[in-house]
């Protein structure tokens, strides 16, 4: 069967051109996608006016609290700079320690039963490590007839505010039992 075309319009070409066919048979493709489109900007518009509006609010409070942020970072920096300051300063303003006056308080505190090992200096505070054995009284009591006798030393008390045992504990020394001690000197 052949197929028949007749041409009710004579003045029309058949042949059309390819754009022309494309354009017909997309055009409402297109239409509709440009209207999604326009749909899509509209909403985003909306969109970005509902969102300036609070930020327009904002801007306006960040004006207004903009004078205070600034003293306050002007207030952090001169709050460094006084700390920079304050450090320099007590490095120079530190106490020297005459070793010789603490260590003859110290030996002038020692109880008979109360020996030293270690001590040591840092950071300001100066720790004493030793032991003592029980000979004419308890462990405890001599440690602490050592702590109070300190405390009432002249140079000692002068430099340190506080005299405390940091540890003791029961040791076995050479077959003697000995309670090892740890003082702090702040």
């Amino acid at each position: 069967m052949k197929k028949i075309d007749i041409n009710l319009y004579p003045y029309q070409s058949k042949k059309e051109n390819r754009f022309t066919q494309f354009v017909d048979r997309y055009i409402y493709f297109i239409f509709y996608g440009l209207i999604v489109l326009l749909v899509i900007q509209i909403i985003l518009f909306l969109g970005g006016i509902i969102i300036y509006i609070p930020y327009r609010g904002l801007v306006k409070q960040w004006s207004l609290l903009k004078p205070q942020v600034n003293n306050i970072e002007s207030l952090k920096r001169e709050i460094s700079y006084f700390k920079n300051q304050k450090t320099q300063y007590e490095s120079i303003l530190t106490h020297k320690i005459k070793f010789s006056p603490l260590l003859a308080d110290i030996y002038a505190s020692l109880p008979d039963n109360l020996w030293l090992e270690e001590i040591s200096f840092k950071n300001k505070v100066v720790s004493l490590s030793g032991c003592v054995l029980r000979w004419k009284e308890d462990y405890l009591v001599s440690i602490d007839r050592f702590i109070k006798s300190m405390e009432k030393a002249l140079y000692i008390s002068q430099l340190f505010k506080q005299v405390e045992l940091k540890t003791s504990r029961k040791i076995d020394f050479f077959g003697v039992e000995v309670m090892n001690l740890d003082i702090e000197l702040k």
